[in-house]
């Protein structure tokens, strides 16, 4: 409730549903003012007929009206005090029977101005006529305003404020419909397993463009196609991005724009933690589970670890992929201690653990100092098993590689599959002579089948060697050798693989 004075009393006047008088307290009496019966005492606190602070307007409110008791001296009729004329009874007079005086408690309650209704009326000569007179006054008629203000719940604030409130609240529901819009963007990218972002022409007034700006900005344009309220907040986005960054400003300031890189961040981030959250509790419904981990260098040269878990549900098996670190600490106690990590701060039991797939190396399986007796101490329970497919790629790799007319075929295989790719001259000769729009194969070192499929690319299969491209690979190297555009030292390479592949023991070691 606000102060009672000439300012609050034109305000109100702005207002049409406060435009009252003394009667509208009469007129509210079967909603409001019903709601506070009087009470009638012999005897009350002097406390309660004095200026409430603001934390005690409650409770005051509530205490009053107190009146005498109809068989108590009073130097007053109670009827003319306490009823109008008309019998309806003044709600706002109350009576302290211990000093004998009459207070209005809702001028007592919000004016600040001081009257004999709130120093305490104990002057009877004129009494009913001075009840008219302040009942009528307008200080009173602004207290009895305050006070339905008061009941209402609502201040001048909220009055004043209402729209600005109001338009708020319609700007956050918009903001929220836009914000769903980017989350369901963000999930679809993620899905088809693109990239979020491009190179560059990712700032906001640079969407007007025609320029590529990445698969989530081109996205949300497409959209703005067909969705009004994404186009609205682009509109908006790009023309207050246009405007700063002619007057020279870098960034987005102190603009919600929702479709920075940081907010996608924060939405994959959300959902990255869902997604973990989902499997941590059908991994924890399943009670056991095993777990396979193993690192590869990326482009960084920065060792990564992916660490898998395998449960059964429901009678099916899951695998499912639940981190990839940064792997500082390749030892047996490292990798064991980055498991445990990630296992609890996925909130997973370690000791439930009762089985570990790795590949052979010595840090993984070492009898004493490896990742799987530093397990052993954690869930003792549970069993290593050496990966079966790093196990027969070894076997296939080394078998390959031993008798010398093996490696020899292998590795002439590989040096033509370089030999062509090394250069677009040379390819153009072998696409020329190829029409099957097939490659030859290079032969990786950790995938044993990648040297089958680069066999079967030159001879093809034993039961069908007309899908090998042996013919079209001779009479690619051919027509370089007598290309006058190759250098000598390609030609010699040329003719030296041709030669090698037309010897009787290549094709039948092949």
């Amino acid at each position: 409730p606000s102060t009672v004075g000439s300012s609050l009393n034109e305000t109100l006047k702005t207002i049409p549903e406060l435009q009252v008088d003394s009667s509208c307290l009469r007129k509210h009496q079967s909603t409001v003012v019903e709601e506070m019966l009087p009470c009638t005492v012999e005897s009350v606190d002097d406390d309660l007929f004095k200026k409430p602070t603001q934390l005690e307007m409650e409770i005051f409110l509530k205490s009053h009206p107190l009146l005498p008791k109809m068989n108590l001296s009073t130097p007053f009729n109670f009827q003319k005090t306490f009823f109008r004329s008309d019998g309806v009874q003044r709600m706002w007079l109350t009576y302290n029977s211990n000093s004998k005086q009459l207070f209005c408690f809702l001028c007592l309650t919000f004016s600040n101005e001081s009257n004999s209704f709130t120093t305490g009326m104990s002057s009877w000569k004129y009494v009913y006529q001075r009840i008219n007179e302040h009942e009528e006054s307008k200080i009173h008629n602004h207290c009895v305003e305050s006070y339905l203000l008061f009941t209402q719940k609502r201040d001048i604030n909220s009055l004043l404020f209402s729209v600005q409130k109001d338009k708020r609240k319609e700007e956050v529901k918009k903001n929220r419909e836009v914000f769903k819009r980017i989350i369901d963007c963000v999930i679809f990218i993620g899905k088809r397993g693109l990239s979020y972002r491009g190179n560059k022409f990712e700032a906001a007034y640079s969407l007007n463009s025609s320029h590529d700006h990445g698969n989530f900005l081109e996205l949300l344009l497409f959209l703005c196609n067909y969705d009004s309220v994404i186009k609205d907040h682009l509109d908006t986005v790009t023309q207050k991005s246009i405007k700063a960054n002619k007057a020279g400003s870098k960034g987005r300031g102190n603009s919600l724009t929702f479709i920075s890189k940081t907010t996608v961040d924060y939405v994959i981030s959300a959902i990255c933690t869902l997604i973990k959250k989902s499997i941590s509790a059908d991994v924890n419904k399943a009670e056991m589970y095993s777990v396979m981990l193993d690192t590869t260098q990326d482009i960084a040269a920065k060792d990564q670890c992916a660490i898998v878990i395998r449960y059964v549900d429901n009678h099916s098996v899951y695998e499912r992929l639940i981190s990839l670190v940064n792997c500082t600490d390749t030892t047996g106690q490292g990798m064991c201690q980055l498991l445990k990590n990630v296992l609890i701060s996925n909130d997973i039991n370690v000791k439930n653990c009762v089985a570990n797939a790795t590949d052979g190396a010595a840090n993984m399986q070492g009898e004493y100092n490896g990742f799987n007796a530093w397990l052993n101490e954690t869930a003792p329970n549970q069993v290593h098993v050496w990966c079966y497919s790093h196990v027969l790629n070894l076997v296939m790799s080394d078998a390959s590689k031993s008798p010398l007319p093996a490696a020899k075929l292998f590795t002439l295989v590989n040096s033509l599959a370089i030999f062509f790719k090394e250069s677009y001259k040379r390819m153009e000769y072998f696409t020329k002579r190829c029409t099957s729009n097939r490659r030859l194969q290079l032969i990786g070192e950790t995938r044993w089948w990648g040297k089958e499929i680069a066999l079967n690319r030159i001879f093809g299969k034993i039961n069908d060697p007309t899908k090998g491209m042996y013919i079209e690979v001779i009479l690619a190297l051919s027509d370089v050798i007598n290309s006058d555009n190759s250098k000598p030292d390609i030609k010699v390479k040329a003719d030296h693989m041709r030669t090698s592949l037309l010897k009787y023991s290549t094709i039948l070691t092949a």
